[in-house]
């Protein structure tokens, strides 16, 4: 409301978006209701999501409908002149964005995909609900008279703001090697940094230590030998594989390296029995806590407890005696550890048994595991698919294959250089962060359509370069402003959560909004004077 008191100068321009964001995140719960589709972790996203990226397309009909009063033009005039100037932009940016976010179908995890679908649908609910209600909004009152004329060749408005991007204008005009070799360089640094990011999946480390649910995490790990384990099954192959003495005495000297493992808090199996039963039986001596000798006598062991009443046989071994299972338990652990964990457990586990015994490592911790690589595929898929996806509509909309790939160029960087601080900074990429890459593009590529598609317009009127990005910034610079400003503000409001994911996620993407702002006042602009996609100049009459 701050920033559209700001923006908008006027009641209706503080009203009309929030009544269309309120109505796009109703109409979207409702959906989800309606299709059958349940609440997940990614909801605590959408509604802020929605007021953030919904609020956009008014924004640009509201700048563009004071624009055209500016020049003279009658109250309804202006909202169809508005209308016919931004109606085809925010067409194109509620497209690609709801493509960037479909784009996580592309995920195996259902929640993420739901997500994009809940998401997706919000976006075009907001955009047909601006077509609506924006103009009714504003087709009533008194005309807003302008008595004085202002230049088609120089619009700005001669404010603060205006000097500020008359002062880009002659930075990217005068220097657009320099800026594209910075942003290059950027690129570079934050290629290398992505290098580094790892990925986090475990949902009690996201969790703030306020709430109760992370303190009995921690009250587990710490008094009760820990939340986490991991389940080893050791497959024989063969009936009875499990009382060889051969196959115990292997098991044995596994178990004691898991349970030597500087992680693992405890272990268990049915050795533990067998000794117990064992020393049990001869007056319990110490010296007879040891697996059985034969084949035999493990039979007799395992028959007693059995019909002594042991209910967790069937919980150690198979029916058929042919699998056992080894449990660690740990407290909770970061994914790295848990993958490092896995991995000095199968390495063991080849070197101790061999080829005839299968070893599959299951449980909460293994399930960890292939989650944490789910999110990892996950996040390349969806934002490949993205970029692929928008770059194709891009080229079809810009009808320019030049212009479309140099359009997406600006929106791929601020990704890269989000993904580097992370790098660098040490960050996880944890579940929340996984929709990050595909939400930025998808999101950041709007403001890029609109200065994108009002350059090319303005290049057809004035068949120059350098004054069709004056032309351009005078006219969509400040509307980019603002609905970058609304992006970076809305999304900051996670960073309140207690949830870590979600707090980074709305931090990071914040970051990455302002630099896609710079990207499209420099880097876009610099790409266009250097390589003309729009063709040669025209030449001066003059």
């Amino acid at each position: 409301m701050g920033i559209l008191f700001w923006v908008a100068r006027g009641v209706r321009g503080i009203v009309a978006p929030l009544v269309i964001v309120v109505l796009s995140v109703l109409w979207t719960m409702g959906m989800i209701g309606v299709m059958g589709l349940t609440l997940n972790l990614f909801i605590i996203l959408v509604p802020t999501l929605l007021i953030c990226v919904g609020i956009g397309d008014s924004v640009h009909f509201i700048s563009e409908f004071h624009d055209q009063c500016i020049h003279g033009l009658k109250r309804r005039q202006a909202v169809i002149e508005a209308m016919a100037r931004v109606g085809l932009p925010c067409l194109i940016t509620s497209l690609t964005t709801a493509i960037g976010f479909l784009s996580f179908l592309a995920a195996r995890i259902k929640p993420f995909r739901e997500m994009g679908v809940y998401a997706a649908i919000g976006v075009i609910a907001a955009f047909v609900l601006t077509l609506v209600l924006v103009p009714v909004f504003y087709s009533f009152g008194k005309d807003q008279v302008r008595s004085r004329k202002i230049s088609d060749s120089h619009r700005l408005h001669h404010d603060f703001w205006d000097r500020i991007l008359e002062k880009i204008c002659r930075i990217v005009i005068g220097y657009p090697k320099t800026v594209l070799l910075m942003f290059i360089c950027l690129s570079i640094v934050s290629v290398i940094g992505y290098q580094s990011v790892e990925v986090e999946t475990n949902t009690a480390k996201m969790l703030s230590r306020k709430l109760p649910i992370r303190q009995a995490y921690d009250y587990v790990d710490d008094r009760m030998g820990g939340s986490m384990s991991l389940e080893v099954m050791l497959n024989t192959g063969e009936k009875d594989g499990v009382k060889d003495p051969a196959f115990l005495k292997q098991m044995d000297t596994f178990q004691q390296f898991m349970e030597d493992h500087p992680l693992t808090t405890k272990t268990s199996s049915v050795l533990d029995i067998l000794k117990k039963m064992r020393r049990a039986l001869h007056e319990n001596k110490s010296e007879y806590y040891a697996i059985p000798e034969t084949k035999d006598g493990t039979s007799q062991y395992l028959f007693l407890y059995e019909t002594s009443g042991g209910e967790n046989l069937d919980k150690l071994v198979s029916f058929d005696y042919d699998i056992a299972r080894l449990t660690a338990r740990t407290k909770t652990l970061y994914t790295k550890d848990v993958r490092n964990f896995i991995t000095d457990v199968k390495d063991f586990a080849q070197k101790n048994f061999g080829p005839a015994v299968k070893v599959e490592v299951t449980g909460y911790a293994g399930w960890f595991k292939r989650l944490n690589d789910l999110v990892g595929e996950g996040q390349r898929q969806s934002f490949i698919t993205a970029l692929i996806v928008i770059t194709l509509v891009l080229i079809v909309v810009m009808g320019s294959f030049r212009l479309g790939l140099i359009s997406m160029v600006p929106n791929v960087f601020p990704v890269l250089i989000t993904l580097g601080l992370m790098g660098f900074a040490g960050i996880y990429m944890d579940t929340p962060l996984m929709s990050f890459s595909a939400v930025i593009i998808g999101v950041a590529v709007d403001d890029t359509i609109h200065f994108m598609m009002r350059f090319r317009r303005e290049f057809e009127r004035l068949g120059n370069y350098a004054d069709s990005l004056r032309a351009t910034l005078s006219t969509v610079g400040r509307p980019i402003t603002f609905t970058t400003v609304t992006l970076v503000l809305g999304f900051s409001v996670l960073a309140f959560s207690n949830v870590s994911g979600i707090a980074k996620f709305g931090l990071l993407s914040s970051f990455a909004f302002l630099w896609a702002l710079l990207a499209d006042f420099f880097f876009a602009p610099a790409l266009m004077l250097l390589f003309k996609p729009l063709g040669p100049e025209k030449q001066s009459n003059g």
